[in-house]
């Protein structure tokens, strides 16, 4: 059904497409643990209808709402309606509205965990597994109907926002579209900015991985044997190419982009005899693209990069505004880009960088535009360099100088600096429990 130009509907330009987790662990665990107590009350006389309290009613009541909403929620996807439905309001934004466009399209999550009311944002949210795929199926959702109904659109956010901590796209899903439909590059041609989210691929590690979602209150079987997969096939999934192509292929559809942020997330820390996950590739397959657009402004944040691939990358992009926040120097150093930023041939009008890292090693910024983001270790001489680099204007074409930090690291890690490193496991990863 077509709406008219005058309806609400075709004014929207600001569009958020929020997939949802109706995860029940935490409430089958309140209720399981209800039932125990009531059964050890009914030993010595109580009925149940006694000792069960309003609070008790209220998990049962939520759990069954959360259940249902999974059920429906199957039904939508698998059948495809939630695609065919979606098209149909972005056709008729197409149609109707008077831009005949979408200014901005954002992707979210959010999680339904403590009872059916409230919502809560990834970090706080539980098992991360569900978040993961929730993510999968709302990208996945937003990108066929984009194609279906070639609605044309300026920004797309695929879950970067500073709310969605711990919420990211697998990187080998975000190439698992159909990148020659051609109502697809209708959709994209127009688009100036890009904000993604990627992370590693999920790889199960044994048979009891692939059922765990690493929510705090799950139930596992600790008698259930666990047998661990082949190596073989796990390196398989570690080195295939589809990990790694997704947002080349996607640029190549953007040749209109000025604006591009690439977050990376790490779902896991490397752990003896498994495969390197290969994150330095991402950017890899990116630089080596056919064809890039001309960028305005470029944001790093946790990605992993080889020095000649970020250096041809930036040179190739024409970037003008270079942020880059912990990103991870895998082979090489920095000092190349560095070089390259304060040339004249680079053109750059604004520089920042903050904690970034050459192997495991971290360094400190001297000379013009550096400084600590905030007081040092307790225990570590500060002394007069920095974790962050920030220029513009005349100052950018002054050299870089950095140099790396040992003596000024604590002998001994207190809590506090523990609890200081938090924040930066909330945004690069892993999501492990205890994290959050």
């Amino acid at each position: 059904m077509q709406h008219k130009p005058d309806r609400l509907g075709c004014l929207i330009q600001h569009l958020v497409l929020v997939g949802v987790v109706n995860n029940t662990q935490s409430l089958e665990a309140i209720v399981a643990r209800e039932k125990y107590s009531l059964e050890e009350y009914s030993l010595v006389g109580e009925s149940e209808s006694e000792s069960e309290n309003e609070w008790e009613k209220e998990a049962k009541r939520d759990l069954e709402i959360l259940k249902q909403r999974q059920t429906d929620y199957k039904e939508l996807h698998e059948s495809g309606t939630d695609v065919s439905l979606l098209s149909e309001a972005f056709s008729n934004i197409a149609t109707n509205s008077k831009t005949g466009k979408l200014l901005d399209l954002s992707l979210e999550v959010v999680i339904y965990r403590e009872n059916a009311e409230r919502r809560l944002h990834p970090l706080s949210g539980g098992g991360w597994r569900f978040i993961w795929k929730s993510a999968t199926n709302t990208y996945h959702t937003a990108i066929r109907a984009l194609a279906a109904s070639k609605l044309p659109i300026k920004k797309l956010s695929i879950f970067n926002d500073r709310r969605l901590q711990r919420c990211s796209l697998g990187c080998n899903e975000l190439g698992c579209i159909d990148f020659e439909d051609k109502g697809l590059a209708i959709s994209l041609a127009s688009l100036k900015s890009l904000p993604v989210s990627l992370s590693d691929r999920i790889i199960f590690q044994s048979t009891k991985d692939v059922e765990r979602s690493y929510d705090p209150d799950e139930v596992r079987d600790r008698d259930i044997p666990d047998h661990r997969r082949d190596r073989d096939e796990i390196q398989a999934e570690t080195d295939d190419e589809g990990n790694f192509i997704g947002l080349a292929k996607l640029l190549q559809l953007c040749s209109q982009l000025e604006d591009l942020e690439i977050h990376y997330y790490r779902l896991r820390l490397r752990l003896r005899g498994t495969p390197d996950p290969h994150r330095e590739r991402v950017l890899q397959c990116v630089a080596e693209a056919g064809t890039l657009p001309k960028l305005k402004q470029l944001e790093l944040r946790g990605v992993y990069v080889r020095e000649q691939d970020l250096l041809t990358f930036i040179q190739r992009t024409s970037v003008r505004k270079l942020f880059m926040y912990g990103v991870i120097m895998y082979r090489g150093t920095f000092r190349s880009t560095f070089d390259y930023c304060t040339s004249d041939a680079a053109g750059m009008e604004e520089l920042y960088f903050h904690k970034l890292l050459e192997g495991e090693r971290s360094f400190s910024f001297g000379g013009l535009g550096a400084y600590h983001s905030q007081p040092p270790l307790i225990g570590a001489d500060p002394g007069p360099r920095g974790d962050t680099l920030q220029r513009e204007g005349d100052e950018i074409k002054e050299q870089i100088i950095y140099s790396f930090r040992g003596d000024n690291v604590p002998a001994v890690i207190t809590p506090q600096d523990l609890k200081r490193r938090v924040p930066g496991y909330r945004e690069y990863g892993p999501p492990d429990e205890g994290i959050t």
